[in-house]
């Protein structure tokens, strides 16, 4: 034994060593650290207090005892090593060497000896098995028979060590440990889940079913479903008791029970309530009620019991109108007789046209023609000529070669001198005068139908009275149609009649413009009262009474209530004229609404409108009637645009002018009711009010069909380097010409009236920008703020070294509303992301015009450089290949570098 450290003489070993011993008995796997601490809790429980002179000795003794039980482990393991490995093997019938277990350092036969078990269970379980599967029961036995084999081999080879051990008579050596060897391999392994496993189907088809089974039929304990015992019971199969019973099992409310009755109950429909309804079976009440059952509500009820009702008459007219259209194809009945069963309460005028047309097509294919021997036959016979035989051929299908020799052989049948020759050239001589009969005939009828539809166009002759009279067209185009069927004489009485309406109407607007001017005499403006009834909001009956309640002489009142009722039917005339004109331009992917909206803005003329109207098919009457409507907003409009000239130096004494806030609405900042309330703050007239609020929602209908277009071209693929949105904002920054703008959207597309709505909203945005510039400098020199200015900080954060939340917050601090505020951030907003865009691009063209050997630095150091202007910087890109779009954005971003212009020099 080797010297022992001094640090201490009065050292229990004995008691140490059997510390430690004992320590290794309860822990077989102690490390060379827990050794030493089982060395250090002996010492320590023994001689705690004398323990001066540090921890070397410790570390020899755990040195010491390691080697001792080095030299233990080479005795006592071999023994126990034929305990082991008898265990292990026989449990699945392997072959494990007992050198496995001889020494804890053998860790890799211990691992082959556990693949070998592996291995051994995997062969019980799939040794002999069918494959493919069959039904049987061999599998699930052999299972079982190697779980129980290894359970009671493990438990045999555990018990005799172990039993043996117990008759030893002192604690130690006794081994208990081999016990729970085959445990752990068996719960390792979860033998006893896959057996239950197997066997669970054999105990599910022979004891859990028929149990279940038997169980089932005896106490019965599943019940209906929710949905089935509820029909059962509306059928009268079930009492509500049963129901009840069986709800409440489920733990519904006595509420919710009947609402699952309620879901359940079948209902008639809403055809067989009308039909009762209409059998006075139920009145209109008890049907809507039954509809509101079925979680309709009282509106829609009586709306879809009307809309059966109309159903039932559009059947009915459908069925007429096809029996009509029947005999019409057969030629039983003729075209009037048709039309009045082309027309009904459910047939509007496009049905009926429809209706018409189908009735024409079936009569056209109805016809019938010449078979070709029938041809031949009344050729023969001299009835027909010899065109008449050749159309038969074309109409049967024979190609010209055929259809020619045909005809020859035809020919020669009934003349019988004539050579090949001479029938080929009497052939030819009639082809060429029929052809030539046939464009004569072409000709005459196209200029009949021409004049048909010219005259057609002008309108019926009621139509075009009622126009002339009030003065929308001249009387030579009613002149025009009457001449087309009457003789002279009758066309003369008809004009002087004419002419005495329209000189009775002329009459009667004069008495009512004289009658109004008295009434405004009084203080009383008839215009408004007027725009009432024809807006329908006043009746022409209300329109009487007030202006007798507001002392109107009685005559005057019967003149201008009898003036505004034609007013008011010729209104409504003409509206659904253009209502009707409008859906039939959609058709046609015509907008009538921003045609008129050109129209308004002086980009188109009303002869332009009218030649749109014509080309829809309407005649004189009806355009002039639509014509007089957009008429009237033209001149609302420009009375609008004077009464702003009038009031433009009448600015409110705080908040925005009118200008600002009618910007503001047409940009979308604002909106009409606002400004309806900012005119009746401001102390404007009702009249004024309304002229003015016309007026602007026509500007915001343009501006929304701008807007329109905008959102059109966004959805629309372009290769384009730059978006249309882009280019856009660079316009209204000022970074792009309106010429410029408008060269760009030509060449992506727009059409000269896109551009021309295009431009008004864009110079609408512009002097909105603008403004907030104007507010910035006129705020900039009115006060000489500490700290960086509003245009410092711009500054700052267009090159990126500010966040635009100080601009924001600067700007408030320096006073400015957080509407002008607000306003100013879009602005610069807008600004900085045209930089972004503008950087990005440059990087783009810099790279393309390297390539071709172009350098676009030397181009910008000679414009830093004081060497060329800006102009010419971007009149070098244009010349270059590059648009209007990019050569304003790279100039942009090129003078945001450039240094500040130095002030000017004061003279000497």
């Amino acid at each position: 034994m080797a010297d022992i450290p001094d640090a201490s003489q009065d050292v229990n070993w004995t008691s140490i060593v059997l510390s430690v011993m004992a320590e290794l008995a309860k822990n077989e796997n102690l490390s060379f650290d827990g050794v030493r601490g089982a060395v250090v809790a002996g010492v320590t429980q023994s001689h705690g207090a004398k323990l001066k002179a540090g921890m070397t000795w410790l570390t020899w003794i755990a040195t010491e005892v390691g080697k001792a039980l080095a030299a233990v482990e080479d005795v006592a393991l071999p023994p126990l090593a034929g305990f082991t490995a008898p265990i292990v093997g026989n449990m699945f019938g392997t072959e494990v060497d007992a050198s496995a277990f001889s020494s804890r350092s053998n860790t890799g036969a211990r691992n082959a000896a556990t693949s070998a078990m592996v291995e051994a269970f995997l062969s019980a379980i799939t040794e002999g098995a069918a494959e493919p599967a069959e039904p049987t029961d061999v599998g699930a036995k052999r299972l079982a028979a190697a779980g129980l084999h290894a359970s009671l081999e493990g438990w045999f080879m555990a018990a005799v060590p172990e039993l043996l051990s117990d008759l030893l008579p002192f604690e130690v050596g006794h081994f208990d440990v081999f016990a729970r060897l085959p445990e752990e391999v068996i719960q390792t392994l979860g033998i006893g889940r896959l057996v239950r496993r197997a066997l669970q189907p054999l105990v599910n088809a022979t004891a859990t079913t028929p149990m279940t089974w038997a169980a089932n039929k005896k106490y019965r304990p599943t019940k209906l479903g929710i949905t089935t015992v509820t029909r059962e019971y509306l059928r009268g199969n079930r009492s509500y008791d049963d129901l009840y019973e069986s709800l409440t099992r489920d733990g519904y409310r006595d509420e919710d029970i009947e609402g699952l009755v309620n879901e359940q109950k079948k209902f008639a429909t809403v055809a067989d309530l009308e039909l009762l309804v209409r059998a006075l079976q139920l009145d209109q009440a008890t049907a809507v009620q039954r509809l509101r059952d079925q979680g309709y509500d009282e509106d829609l009820a009586n709306t879809l019991i009307g809309l059966e009702r109309l159903k039932r008459i559009e059947a009915f007219e459908l069925a007429m109108a096809d029996a009509a259209i029947t005999a019409y194809s057969e030629n039983r009945i003729d075209g009037s007789t048709l039309d009045a069963y082309t027309h009904g309460s459910t047939m509007d005028q496009q049905r009926g046209a429809q209706l018409r047309e189908l009735a024409d097509a079936k009569r056209a294919l109805r016809a019938k023609n010449l078979t070709p021997a029938e041809a031949e036959a009344c050729v023969v016979a001299g009835v027909l000529p010899f065109s008449e035989y050749r159309a038969a051929l074309d109409r049967d299908g024979y190609v010209p070669d055929a259809g020619d020799a045909l005809e020859l052989l035809l020919r020669a049948k009934i003349d019988k001198k004539a050579t090949a020759e001479q029938l080929k050239a009497q052939q030819a001589a009639e082809r060429a005068a029929a052809a030539q009969a046939k464009a004569d005939a072409a000709a005459a009828k196209k200029a009949q139908i021409d004049a048909a539809r010219a005259v057609k166009q002008l309108g019926s002759i009621a139509e075009l009275e009622h126009a002339v009279v009030r003065g929308l067209i001249p009387i030579s185009r009613l002149e025009e149609v009457l001449t087309a069927d009457f003789d002279t004489d009758t066309v003369a009485i008809y004009v002087a009649d004419v002419e005495q309406k329209r000189a009775a109407y002329v009459a009667q607007q004069q008495k009512a413009a004289d009658a109004a001017k008295r009434a405004a005499a009084k203080g009383l403006s008839t215009a408004a009262l007027e725009q009432a009834a024809l807006d329908h909001v006043l009746t022409v009956g209300q329109v009487h009474d007030q202006l007798l309640a507001r002392g109107i002489a009685a005559a005057d009142v019967d003149i201008l209530t009898a003036t505004l009722q034609v007013k008011v039917t010729d209104h409504d005339a003409a509206v659904k004229l253009h209502a009707d004109a409008v859906a039939k331009a959609a058709v046609k992917h015509i907008s009538l609404g921003r045609f008129e909206q050109l129209v308004l803005k002086g980009h188109r003329t009303l002869q332009d409108y009218d030649q749109l109207l014509a080309s829809l098919g309407y005649d004189d009457a009806s355009r002039a009637a639509m014509g007089e409507l957009l008429g009237l907003k033209i001149a609302a409009a420009g009375k609008a645009a004077q009464l702003r000239t009038s009031l433009a130096a009448a600015n409110p004494a705080k908040g925005l002018t009118l200008a600002q806030f009618r910007r503001a609405v047409i940009i979308g900042d604002k909106t009409i009711d606002q400004f309806q309330t900012f005119l009746v703050n401001e102390g404007y007239t009702a009249d004024a009010q309304a002229t003015l609020t016309d007026e602007l929602r026509n500007d915001v209908d343009a501006a929304d069909a701008a807007r329109q277009r905008r959102a059109q071209a966004a959805s629309t693929t372009d290769a384009r380097a730059l978006p249309l949105a882009d280019v856009t904002r660079a316009a209204r920054l000022g970074l792009l010409t309106p010429a410029a703008y408008s060269a760009e959207l030509t060449a992506r597309g727009y059409t000269a009236d896109d551009i021309a709505l295009e431009l008004d909203l864009l110079s609408t945005e512009i002097a909105q920008t603008q403004a907030a510039r104007d507010a910035k400098a006129a705020a900039a020199a009115a006060t000489a703020p500490k700290g960086l200015t509003l245009a410092e900080i711009a500054k700052a954060v267009k090159a990126g070294d500010a966040p635009i939340g100080e601009y924001q917050a600067r700007a408030l601090a320096l006073g400015y509303s957080a509407a002008d505020t607000a306003q100013l951030v879009k602005v610069l907003q807008d600004e900085v992301d045209t930089l972004a865009i503008a950087t990005r691009r440059h990087v783009q063209i810099d790279g393309e015009l390297a390539a071709r050997s172009l350098s676009l630095a030397e181009v910008e150091k000679a414009v830093t450089d004081g060497m060329q202007t800006l102009d010419q910087y971007e009149t070098w890109l244009k010349n270059n290949g590059y648009g209007a779009a990019d050569a304003g954005l790279l100039r942009a971003l090129l003078e945001a570098k450039l240094p500040p212009p130095a002030p000017p020099t004061s003279g000497p």
